[in-house]
């Protein structure tokens, strides 16, 4: 690699390797790759390694991968002293006043976990030493200083009052509990938080708090005030009649893993052209006491309908396991006397076969891993709660995961109980499947994405009349980016035109018989979340 080096005025031999006197190896810390032509090509260093949630991670994979992002004119990852991935990034030509944020969704895409930044500042050059290298010292200073200048102190500014402080406590004591020792401070996302994390944070912060908190109005990449801002003054308790709330009532009814982040933000989108009145469904513990049919969460969605919007016209929306529910809750509406002017099917199949579908969950299982919305340690917690629903221990292994735990395991036991939850809600989706139905004298509009079965899922044996709109994506993804982009009109015209009775375009109609075809799907800017 070097004869020696230069020390005063003279060239001073490195000394020679000890099995092999005309070799000298100076050890740089560079990995390197040997291409086809023999070439060694630099790959990163070793020294910049780490560990993250249990990975070894090479700093410059994230390196590389955002300085091919268009918008980004040059860009380097550095790890501050906490071990956190920082990217300082400065803009190209093409980027736009959402720069930070464009780089934070094309990485969630293309990267797994474990190599997201935890933090994306936008800079105008790169400081450098004079050699020419990057001067890490300096950036990880001004990491830190720019850290400490959105930390929770600030929000003290704002108007001090009862339900603020309570609500700044409140976040204080959970923050830490689900992100680690962390400090209380600028952006969920840039603290190592995600969608899953999000939906535990609100869950704590409702048991801290007594009331409920509006989902919906919380994001990944919110910041510590417009949080505290969100738990103060956003439950739904405290929410007043608004223009928004008397327009058209669209009601959501969430899949078998309920109203997470990501129907939240979908819900948001609905929100355009209709008051959304998202429904939860009974918990773990209700499940456990016999609560956990179909035909409950109907009974309960209607109570959160009467008190949302008691009188007048309803339109409802089922996601998978949703659209059991829509069906139920339908039933119960037009027994009631009140008009169902739209019944929405988001790619829920009731065609019963005599054994599971295996491919199906086989390829969904492949869909979540290629799309990093899972991993083993996920899998692993899903496999277990399986294995005790098999045995029908749920109840004993609740009262297992209730019992006091070290923290460290807090978040296993959050997943393993979530799993479970899922598990048993599917199950009672299954046996619902399986009773006889009479049908409705409404027509069901189908989002139907690209999959096995009849083009209606077998709904045409249960609505007088049924349409089939294609939608893009998977079961899984088909209300997140890029998918959204291109169902989110689909889905808000024919709701829209449920007002005037014009009929969508791409729609078609049929009594028993629908055929569909699949959208050309646009390539646009990736982005990432969870169901």
């Amino acid at each position: 690699m070097l004869l020696g080096y230069w020390e005063n005025g003279q060239l001073v031999p490195w000394p020679s390797a000890a099995d092999d006197e005309h070799c000298r190896i100076f050890p740089t810390g560079d990995l390197v790759v040997v291409d086809s032509r023999g070439l060694m090509q630099v790959v990163g260093r070793k020294g910049r390694q780490l560990k993250i949630n249990g990975r070894r991670v090479e700093p410059a994979e994230l390196e590389v991968v955002v300085r091919k992002i268009p918008c980004v004119g040059d860009a380097v990852v550095i790890v501050s002293e906490a071990n956190e991935l920082v990217v300082f990034a400065i803009p190209g030509a093409d980027a736009t006043a959402a720069f930070t944020k464009d780089i934070r969704e094309v990485v969630r895409h293309s990267l797994p976990t474990a190599l997201h930044p935890s933090r994306v500042h936008q800079v105008a050059e790169l400081p450098r030493l004079p050699s020419g290298k990057i001067d890490v010292a300096k950036l990880q200073a001004l990491d830190l200083e720019t850290r400490d200048s959105q930390a929770l102190p600030q929000v003290q500014k704002m108007q001090k009052t009862s339900v603020m402080s309570q609500a700044r406590e409140a976040l204080e004591q959970v923050w830490p509990r689900i992100l680690g020792d962390v400090k209380v401070s600028g952006r969920w996302d840039e603290a190592g938080g995600d969608s899953l994390k999000l939906l535990r944070c609100v869950m704590e912060l409702e048991d801290l708090l007594g009331r409920e908190l509006r989902l919906e109005a919380f994001t990944v990449d919110m910041s510590v005030p417009e949080m505290i801002q969100v738990i103060a003054t956003g439950s739904a308790s405290d929410r007043t009649a608004t223009d928004e709330e008397r327009s058209p009532a669209l009601v959501l009814l969430p899949g078998s893993m309920g109203y997470g982040p990501s129907l939240a933000a979908f819900g948001v989108e609905l929100s355009k052209v209709a008051h959304v009145i998202p429904v939860r469904y009974p918990d773990l513990a209700s499940v456990l006491e016999g609560q956990g049919s179909i035909d409950v969460m109907a009974d309960s969605a209607l109570d959160q309908i009467n008190a949302a919007h008691p009188r007048g016209e309803i339109r409802l929306l089922g996601y998978s396991l949703g659209g059991g529910v829509a069906f139920e809750v339908a039933t119960r509406l037009i027994a009631a006397g009140r008009s169902v002017e739209f019944f929405g099917i988001l790619d829920t199949s009731i065609e019963s076969s005599g054994s599971r579908n295996y491919a199906e969950a086989f390829s969904r299982t492949l869909q979540r891993i290629r799309s990093h919305r899972t991993t083993v340690y996920r899998l692993l917690c899903r496999a277990v709660a399986k294995f005790v629903v098999r045995l029908h221990w749920e109840a004993g292994f609740c009262r297992f995961l209730d019992a006091p735990v070290s923290r460290k395991f807090a978040t296993t036991r959050f997943m393993l109980r979530l799993e479970l939850e899922e598990i048993l809600r599917m199950m009672a989706f299954r046996r619902w499947v399986a009773r006889p139905r009479r049908r409705l004298p409404i027509t069901g509009t189908i989002f139907r994405c690209s999959r096995g079965g009849t083009p209606s899922l077998g709904w045409d044996r249960l609505c007088a009349k049924v349409d089939v709109i294609p939608i893009a994506g998977g079961h899984l993804d088909l209300v997140i980016e890029p998918h959204l982009t291109v169902n989110g009109p689909l889905i808000k015209q024919a709701i829209a035109s449920s007002y005037s009775g014009r009929e969508p375009p791409a729609r078609h109609a049929a009594d028993s018989a629908v055929t569909a075809a699949r959208p050309r799907l646009r390539r646009g800017r990736s982005g990432m979340h969870r169901g």
